[in-house]
């Protein structure tokens, strides 16, 4: 619909300036830990999926994203929203609502899961903290105009990207050394790339709160 309407002059500029802004926006873009547990839900007895679903689940995001940007910004340039799907009409302000919803549904699901496994409260408590505390903090942020959308985003995608980045990060490092079931997959990787990737994570969340 939009492919022939992308204006390469639009794509070519560029202000490094602000290069820095969208880091903590795309951290929670590709923020996915909490779908792990999820997904080996759903695929028990059949857990050798697992780093197939995982690697596809990355990939094709990463590639829509991609594509996605690349024409928002070639049609609009300077002149895209804060909220890019506004910038596309009617159909695509609906398919970004329910992309909102799914990654509320499925973080809220993984949330539940901590209150009733690793915390022990019951369902009903455990759903209600859930669904309805992060509902209330927004409408307060929303009241009294405390944050914009990129704003929210950015921050938490920087603040608790990081800290589940790296603490997921560590548990893999620890794991190696004392785990004694046989994971799904394993991942060869020399114990250095760890450090170098939670060191990128805290890069990106300094970057996140100073730009």
């Amino acid at each position: 619909m939009f492919v022939g309407k992308i204006e390469i002059s639009n794509l070519s500029t560029y202000n490094i300036d602000r290069a820095f802004i969208p880091v903590g926006v795309v951290m929670f873009a590709l923020m996915g830990f909490s779908a792990i547990p999820e997904a080996l839900r759903v695929l028990r007895r059949k857990e050798e999926l697992l780093k197939k679903a995982i690697l596809l689940a990355a990939v094709i995001p990463i590639v829509i994203y991609t594509i996605f940007t690349l024409i928002v910004v070639g049609v609009r340039g300077n002149e895209t929203p804060e909220i890019a799907t506004l910038a596309l009409g009617r159909p695509f302000i609906i398919l970004g609502i329910l992309t909102m919803f799914t990654a509320y549904f499925g973080l809220t699901m993984a949330l539940r899961d901590i209150y009733r496994f690793d915390l022990n409260y019951k369902k009903f408590k455990a759903w209600f903290l859930a669904c309805f505390i992060p509902f209330f903090l927004y409408l307060i942020v929303h009241s009294f105009n405390l944050a914009g959308f990129v704003e929210i985003i950015g921050f938490t995608g920087a603040i608790f990207g990081t800290i589940n980045g790296v603490m997921v990060l560590l548990m893999v490092r620890k794991a190696r050394k004392m785990g004694k079931r046989k994971p799904e997959y394993v991942l060869r990787l020399p114990p250095w790339v760890i450090w170098v990737l939670i060191t990128c994570l805290i890069l990106g969340l300094g970057f996140q709160l100073i730009f």
